[in-house]
């Protein structure tokens, strides 16, 4: 998996699965769960960025390792695991990642903030 690079204005994303429940206390079924968790993902790799008509690359506003959510129409490519990968059976399941379009991204959440201070 690590040979996969997205192209253009694009964002490979691995999935964050939803918690069992809320920050208020709220239990979450598993269907919740699944619909929570189609909506956040951690960056893990970013295209060169979207090309402006006057020749200026505008590169994507986050950076690999931040968690971002996604419009509720977003559509991304899946990334199929490698059929070669040999699992135990009893290991939890991979993440599930996708190349989603920068546009679709809505939020992002940064661990720390960038080295200027900014924090965007």
């Amino acid at each position: 998996m690590e040979n996969v690079r997205p192209i253009g204005n694009r964002v490979l994303v691995e999935m964050v699965p939803a918690p069992p429940k809320t920050a208020g206390g709220i239990i979450l079924t598993e269907v919740q769960q699944e619909i929570e968790g189609k909506k956040r993902a951690k960056v893990v790799a970013l295209g060169e960025g979207r090309w402006l008509e006057c020749g200026k690359l505008v590169p994507p506003p986050f950076e690999v390792g931040d968690t971002v959510v996604f419009s509720p129409r977003a559509v991304g490519v899946d990334i199929p695991r490698d059929e070669d990968e040999v699992r135990d059976p009893e290991a939890p399941k991979p993440p599930e990642q996708h190349v989603v379009d920068v546009e679709m991204i809505v939020a992002v959440r940064r661990k720390q903030p960038k080295a200027d201070g900014s924090g965007n």
